[in-house]
């Protein structure tokens, strides 16, 4: 185990107060890196957030700036749809974030939403909507992750949207520690971020696709990499739930074998989002994460939305 793992820790309505915040960088937690989800966030809002975050902590906190990248969203779906299995629904091109890849879908394709939470099946397609099937129940809301498994959907998406170059203008004028490069596909990806920002600025790869682990060594291998991060709940889509331990330990351990930093994202101590007490598999999981050498241990819905 290393001597020290930084805990990365997610804002969010759950931490967001000065108190809150204080109280993780204070004993015993010692927390310094505070990540925002850019996906759930605009440029305007983010400005006068690290502008407030800078005045009441200055350099006792490091801002992690996730960026949201080549990712399908829901838009305009609140309060939320609900869905019913057995049942379809209407899914329309304004209440996605790329009205465009509706032209790159086929009938019979499946959807995970939010990390794989519900599973639909697209009936039909047109110029207007897509028909989808509920395999499994649940509530659609805004700003949840569509993927499309097996497919080749993303191959058609920018590398960075135009909301992702605002987001970047804004964290480089207000001068945050680290930005996060969402769904890396290969050395090129992080290549364009480069010719955004100084040469100096820090940035975490994420390792959250199918082709980020088919390019990992090309990936590790480019001088401005220096830490990484497995996004489990992406990743976990895109290559089987089930192999998600398998691909953790290869990428962990290619990283160690390369001297790149790497920490691990997604459903650490995840119960805790919703009671006081963490299931047994979960402290398992977070223990064998920790034995296995990693840098970083990344916070999300734990921190963000946790009950406490």
């Amino acid at each position: 185990m290393n001597g020290r793992v930084e805990v990365i820790a997610t804002l969010g309505p759950s931490l967001m107060t000065e108190k809150e915040i204080a109280l993780l960088i204070g004993d015993p937690y010692h927390v310094r890196i505070f990540r925002m989800n850019g996906g759930h966030i605009s440029p305007e809002a983010l400005d006068s957030t690290l502008e407030h975050l800078s005045k009441e902590f200055g350099d006792e906190i490091q801002i992690l700036l996730d960026l949201p990248g080549r990712k399908i969203r829901t838009t305009n779906l609140n309060p939320g749809l609900p869905v019913k299995a057995g049942r379809t629904i209407n899914l329309f091109h304004d209440q996605v974030n790329f009205p465009g890849i509706f032209e790159h879908l086929q009938p019979k394709q499946l959807v995970l939403v939010a990390d794989g939470a519900i599973h639909l099946e697209i009936e039909s397609i047109n110029s207007d909507k897509v028909v989808l099937m509920a395999l499994t129940d649940g509530l659609l809301q805004s700003n949840k992750g569509l993927h499309f498994p097996g497919s080749h959907v993303e191959a058609h998406l920018p590398f960075l949207f135009e909301k992702d170059r605002a987001l970047i203008e804004t964290g480089k004028r207000r001068n945050v520690s680290y930005f996060g490069l969402s769904f890396v596909h290969s050395p090129d990806d992080i290549h364009e971020f480069r010719t955004l920002v100084s040469k100096d600025q820090k940035f975490f790869a994420k390792i959250e696709t199918n082709e980020a682990v088919q390019n990992l060594t090309a990936i590790l291998e480019l001088d401005s990499v220096e830490r990484v991060i497995i996004d489990r709940g992406d990743l976990s889509t895109a290559v089987s739930l089930y192999r998600i331990p398998e691909f953790q330990k290869q990428i962990i351990n290619e990283c160690k074998s390369k001297n790149v930093k790497v920490g691990v994202a997604t459903h650490f101590l995840h119960s805790t989002v919703t009671k006081d007490t963490p299931h047994i598999s979960d402290v398992a999981d977070l223990y064998h994460t920790l034995e296995s050498g990693v840098d970083y241990l990344q916070f999300s819905d734990e921190t963000a939305v946790s009950i406490d």
